[in-house]
């Protein structure tokens, strides 16, 4: 039984509906936005004494679809969204609305960027909807805003399936060495026991397509380099739309700054659909989601974590310097691998699997023969300790060295620090954590598809894809998605989670949740394909804090106006800026820019804009600015600023010196 602070949501799973044969192969792309309101308390960083909200907008937030379908009985829907994890609730809810389409939800592969500067409280689980966000300020499940964000995915899946065309599908594969860290080296290396430093180079060295000289750094040899992509062509040679993964933390912008915003995964979409749409004509849809993220940081060449702290947090501007430049090298690669993923591509047949595996109680083969999975999950008091670019209060490595406590599964995991009564109401809520973890091997032809529930340590997703390929027919390829279809923590391997730094204080389920994984991935991949029935159900705990309305719900006695815009030049730059009323009751959100804000020339034509907006919660003011670095050719005419809003803020024209 429930405690009286928390609640429930449930429904009955929908059957999905019959699917077209004789088509042939086919796909489809679409995309939508997922900007939240100014103000949403951002996930990510944890439990801080500051409250960790939105007042810093820097870029839109997305959700981009690529559904394929072969034809044959077989459908999916590989969904990149800018969000620090594709949550349960949101594919469990997508699944049930796109049920006519033919989807159940194990053909949903909701990927999360692990975006540390999008909303949090989307989980429907009482712990991370508190741990993730900005507990002690606010916690619980923001059910309004994750339904909206699930209606506005949906809406996208039914716009790819309406595009659907006929099409071929390949994969392609690029490395994108140095400018990524291995940020927990002690513990990676810990899986090399008994190597010499010279062995563990060379094996590093040599996987992925070998390293170039350049890089000898063993932090920057262990990490997954790769952006893997499956690319979906029109047969005829029109480009439709990809998806891809990559290993490395979207979390470039600092928490300082608390901006909103898509981070370098954002960036290095956007910049690969805009290279893409420069060469061809037709602007493809480009999803990117996590990879083997759990122990990666971003860090571009010859840089030090010292000297990259001190970029992130000087200034906003500096730090979206940095996320605009590790962005468009990530975007450059993502456009080579469609490059390679097009000119291989092909028909191919599509089969998916998916199950909720137990992990509570399960039993494992060991070197000491079976072995238990814990009661109930724990979080070690190293879990506090926070990561290279968020730091905590407490120290990594902190563990338990009593041999007599071994046979616990949880061991070597301290969890009775002092420092860690800080947190108590959120660890008093782990109990309420889901101990069915939901698992999806998609095959696309020749390549799998991996969707693992948290984040995984670049290792333990190495050891998984050689397990993929072995125990799946025909599979030559694996792309490890992390953060997919729900959000439990991390995963680390066995020796990882020896030394208890804060990735293996934080995979919830102990020291056998490597052994696990690799016992239930195998039986997925053995399995045949049946769809998912029975009860979707979510023990939450309510939102606490402001529910943000839409712009076209707000109202002001007085309009919206605070400031009308202005123009002027800055640095070379042309910048238009205005104020508008805030207040804590009736915020102005951003969904959507074109429904309130644009910049037109005389002629009416809109300019291309984005736009920055500053929330100043206790002058109840939101100011907003526009900067163009392009504007030569509207030296001397007029410009129209148009605010829409229900409160007619109206049309203002502006004299361009």
């Amino acid at each position: 039984m429930l405690p009286a602070f928390m609640d429930v949501i449930e429904w009955q799973r929908p059957a999905p509906g019959d699917l077209p044969r004789g088509l042939g192969f086919r796909a489809g792309a679409a995309f939508t936005e997922l900007t939240p309101p100014m103000g949403t308390w951002t996930a990510g960083w944890g439990p801080g004494i500051a409250p960790r909200r939105a007042v810093n907008f820097v870029s839109k937030l997305f959700a981009r679809v690529l559904v394929l379908d072969d034809g044959a009985g077989e459908r999916v829907a590989l969904i990149a969204c800018d969000l620090h994890a594709g949550s349960r609730y949101l594919s469990e809810r997508v699944a049930a609305l796109t049920a006519s389409e033919g989807f159940h939800v194990g053909r949903v592969v909701l990927v999360g960027a692990h975006n540390h500067a999008g909303p949090g409280n989307l989980y429907a689980t009482p712990y991370f909807d508190a741990f993730s966000t900005s507990y002690p300020w606010v916690r619980g499940f923001h059910r309004e805003l994750a339904d909206d964000l699930s209606e506005r995915i949906t809406a996208a899946v039914k716009q790819a399936c309406a595009a659907l065309r006929p099409a071929r599908v390949g994969h392609g594969v690029v490395p994108v060495w140095n400018w990524t860290v291995n940020r927990s080296l002690e513990a990676g290396l810990n899986n090399f026991q008994g190597q010499a430093e010279s062995e563990i180079r060379a094996r590093l060295s040599a996987l992925h397509g070998g390293a170039p000289p350049e890089v000898r750094e063993l932090e920057r040899l262990l990490v997954d380099p790769r952006v893997q992509l499956l690319a979906a062509i029109g047969t005829d040679g029109v480009p439709i739309g990809a998806f891809a993964t990559f290993a490395g933390h979207a979390a470039l912008l600092a928490r300082e700054h608390g901006a909103l915003g898509g981070d370098w995964f954002g960036a290095a979409q956007q910049s690969a659909e805009a290279l893409l749409y420069a060469r061809t004509g037709v602007r493809p849809v480009i999803g990117l989601g996590a990879g083997a993220i759990g122990d990666v940081d971003p860090r571009p060449p010859g840089v030090t974590l010292s000297d990259l702290i001190r970029r992130r947090q000087s200034s906003l501007p500096e730090n979206l310097q940095l996320v605009k430049h590790h962005g468009a090298r990530l975007g450059a690669a993502l456009v080579e691998a469609f490059d390679l993923a097009a000119n291989a591509s092909t028909e191919v047949k599509l089969s998916v699997r998916f199950i909720e595996a137990e992990i509570r109680r399960d039993t494992v083969p060991t070197d000491r023969g079976p072995a238990r999975l814990p009661d109930e999950p724990r979080i070690g008091a190293s879990t506090l300790a926070g990561s290279e670019l968020g730091p905590g209060y407490l120290s990594e490595g902190l563990r338990d060295d009593d041999p007599a406590n071994a046979n616990d599964p949880h061991w070597p995991k301290v969890d009775d620090d002092l420092g860690m009564a800080i947190i108590q109401p959120v660890l008093d809520v782990l109990q309420f954590q889901p101990t069915k973890l939901p698992l999806r091997l998609v095959q696309v032809g020749k390549v799998a598809v991996v969707g693992l529930s948290g984040e995984p340590t670049t290792w333990l997703a190495h050891r998984l894809s050689e397990l993929v390929v072995q125990s799946s027919r025909g599979v030559e390829q694996v792309m490890v998605a992390g953060t997919c279809g729900d959000y439990s923590g991390y995963f680390t391997s066995g020796r990882e989670y020896e030394l208890q730094h804060y990735e293996g204080a934080s995979t919830l389920w102990g020291r056998y949740t490597e052994r696990w994984l690799h016992q239930s991935i195998d039986r997925l991949a053995k399995a045949e394909p049946v769809v998912p029935g029975g009860i979707a159900r979510f023990d939450f705990e309510p939102f606490t804090g402001t529910k943000r309305r839409r712009l076209a719900d707000y109202r002001s006695p007085g309009g919206p106006l605070l400031q009308p815009p202005k123009l002027q030049r800055v640095k070379g730059r042309l910048r238009i800026s205005g104020g508008l009323i805030w207040n804590a009751n009736a915020p102005v959100p951003l969904f959507e820019w074109g429904e309130w804000l644009r910049v037109e020339t005389a002629t009416g034509d809109p300019l291309a804009i984005e736009p920055h907006v500053r929330l100043d919660e206790l002058g109840g003011a939101l100011w907003w600015s526009v900067e163009l670095a392009d504007w030569a050719d509207l030296a001397g005419r007029k410009v129209t600023v148009v605010l829409a809003h229900h409160d007619g803020a109206g049309r203002f024209e502006l004299q361009v010196p």
